[in-house]
């Protein structure tokens, strides 16, 4: 795989160990199953006040699974 696969943004690197950084996730894999320090700071820094919120903006309606036979085309 190469620049047809992944284009000419930059090189695709490989990297060996236990631990690996992704898109500001640090990936613990010296512990199974445990994923250190993302979801911490991503908590203690998410506003308190969204916490509380019971409704959210969604483009979802009454009428997203339903099929209107007599739309036009």
């Amino acid at each position: 795989m190469g620049a047809n696969t992944y284009g000419t943004i930059g090189k695709v690197n490989a990297r060996r160990g236990k631990i690996h950084e992704y898109l500001g996730i640090k990936l613990d894999y010296t512990q199974k199953g445990k994923v250190i320090e993302y979801v911490e700071s991503m908590v203690k820094s998410f506003p308190e006040k969204e916490l509380q919120v019971t409704k959210v903006m969604t483009p979802w309606n009454d009428n997203l699974f339903k099929v209107r036979y007599k739309s036009p085309k």
